[in-house]
C-alpha cells in the first residue's frame, strides 16, 4: 500500500482502477475498458484519501488540504465525492472504493498499491523458503523469539518468484509452499488469466484463457484445485473453480458487483466463503461444492470481508462500518448474528487463526499507527509484535508448525 501522508506522484491501482494523477485520468483494469478524466479537485480528494487509505479523513481535514485557503461551501466537498464515486462505479449504500462515515467524513476501503509494483495477496503463507512475488515484500516473526518489551523494527527481504513481461499479480502459495498461483497479463495482452508455477523450475501452467479478467486465486486446502473470480467487461462476477492439472471449470456462483472478493475455503475443502454483494449487499455466503444454493451467513449492515476458517470451523471475519473490528460465527451459521472477538477504538482487520485456532494474528492501529498483534482466541492477552510506526502492513498468515508468522509490509 502507499504509505500514511504521501501523495503519489506516479499512478496507482485501486481496487480494479489504474488511477494516473499527472492527467487527471482512471482506467479499468478490464478487456476493453477505456479511460476516463476526472476533475483536478475530484482527484485531489482522491489522493489525500488514498494518502490515508482505511482511516477516516474528516470532511475539516479534505477541505483544509484541497481547498486551503478558499472558503468554499461543504457541498463542493459532497458534489466531489459524489463525481469521484460516479466514475469509479461506486454505491454510497453500499461502497466498494469511498466509504462515508456519518456526520465525520470518508476513507478509501478498497485496496491500493504502486502501478509499478505487485499488490500482495491476502492470506499469503510464505514459509519453507518462499517469499512473494516480485517487489512484494514480506517479513517473518518467529514466534516467542522477541522480547514484548524489545520492539525493534524488523528487517525486510524480498526475491522474485516470477519476471515475466506484464503485470504479475495476487500471488497464492499452494499448501505445501512449492507452486505459486498468480495472474498474469503478458506483455502486449489484454487477458488477465491464472497461471501455476513450480517454485523450483520456470515451467508454467495456464490454467484460464476466457476473455474476461480473472482474478483471486484461491488453493484448496489438499492444494488439487483453484478458486478464483471472473470479472465481465459488462455485468456480474462469478466464482469459479478449475483443476490444478487442468480440467473443465466449473461455476460456484455469483459475486454480484462485488471487486476483488475474499475467498477462503473450509478445512474438508467442501465449502467456500466469499464476501461477496450477490444479493446487492456485501455480505460472508457459504458456496456448498458438492452442489446446492449458496447460503448467506451475515449480513451485519456494514462490509464483511476477509472471511478466515479455523479448524474446527470457526469462522473469523472483518466487519467495517465505522471503523473495523473482528468478529465470530461458526461456519454453519446462517443470517446469525456475529459475536465481537477483537474491538477496540481504531482499526482492527485481516484475521488469521494459528493453525491449532487457539491464537488470531491480525493488523491494529489501536496503539497510533498500523501494526501485527496476536491474541488468543476469545480476543484476550492482545500483544503487540511490531513496532514500525507508520508503514502500512497487512497480510498476516501462520507457518504450518504455527512458531512463525508471515505478513507484507
Amino acid at each position: 500500500m502507499l504509505e500514511s501522508g504521501t501523495m503519489p506522484p506516479q499512478p496507482f491501482v485501486l481496487g480494479e482502477w489504474r488511477v494516473e494523477p499527472s492527467l487527471n485520468q482512471i482506467t479499468r483494469l478490464a478487456r476493453g475498458s477505456t479511460s476516463q478524466r476526472i476533475t483536478p479537485k475530484a482527484m485531489e480528494v482522491l489522493l489525500v484519501l488514498v494518502s490515508r487509505v482505511g482511516e477516516l479523513v474528516t470532511r475539516e481535514d479534505l477541505l483544509a488540504s484541497v481547498w486551503s485557503g478558499v472558503h468554499v461551501q461543504e457541498e463542493v466537498l459532497t458534489r466531489a465525492v459524489a463525481d469521484l464515486r460516479k466514475a469509479l462505479d461506486d454505491d454510497r449504500k453500499e461502497p466498494r472504493y469511498i466509504e462515508t462515515i456519518p456526520k465525520r467524513g470518508y476513507r478509501v476501503i478498497a485496496s491500493v498499491t504502486p502501478a509499478d509494483r505487485s499488490p500482495a495477496r491476502r492470506r499469503l503463507p510464505l514459509w519453507g523458503g518462499a517469499v512473494a512475488l516480485a517487489a512484494a515484500v514480506a517479513s517473518v516473526l518467529a514466534w516467542g523469539s522477541r522480547d514484548a518489551d524489545n520492539e525493534e523494527a524488523l528487517s525486510l527481504e524480498g526475491r522474485p518468484l516470477t519476471t515475466f513481461p506484464g503485470r504479475e499479480i495476487q500471488p497464492a502459495l499452494s499448501p505445501d509452499g512449492a507452486r505459486v498461483a498468480f495472474v498474469w497479463q503478458s506483455s502486449g495482452s489484454e487477458n488477465w488469466d491464472i497461471y501455476v508455477k513450480a517454485l523450483s523450475e520456470e515451467t508454467l501452467t495456464r490454467l484460464t484463457e476466457d476473455p474476461d479478467v480473472d482474478l483471486a486465486p484461491s488453493w484448496s486446502p489438499d492444494g488439487k484445485r483453484i478458486a478464483f473470480a471472473r470479472y465481465p467487461a459488462m455485468g456480474v462476477c462469478r466464482i469459479l473453480e478449475v483443476e490444478v492439472l487442468g480440467g473443465t471449470e466449473r461455476e460456484l456462483g455469483s459475486c454480484g458487483k462485488s471487486q476483488n472478493p475474499d475467498l477462503a475455503w473450509s478445512p474438508d475443502g467442501g465449502k467456500l466463503v466469499v464476501s461477496s454483494a450477490r444479493s446487492g449487499a456485501l455480505g460472508l455466503w457459504r458456496f456448498p461444492l458438492g452442489g446446492g444454493r449458496p447460503v448467506r451467513l451475515v449480513f451485519a449492515g456494514g462490509t464483511p470481508r476477509a472471511p478466515e476458517i479455523g479448524s474446527q470451523g470457526e469462522l473469523l471475519f472483518e466487519e467495517r462500518w465505522r471503523d473495523s473490528d473482528i468478529e465470530a460465527l461458526s461456519l454453519g451459521a446462517v443470517d446469525a448474528v456475529p459475536v465481537p472477538v477483537l474491538v477496540s477504538t481504531r482499526e482492527d482487520r485481516e484475521p488469521a487463526l494459528s493453525p491449532d485456532s487457539s491464537r488470531i494474528a491480525f493488523v491494529s492501529s489501536r496503539a497510533g499507527s498500523p501494526e501485527i498483534w496476536v491474541a488468543d482466541v476469545s480476543g484476550g492477552s492482545a500483544r503487540r509484535l511490531t513496532s514500525f510506526g507508520g508503514p502500512q502492513v497487512g497480510a498476516p498468515s501462520w507457518s504450518p508448525d504455527g512458531r512463525a508468522i508471515v505478513f507484507d509490509a
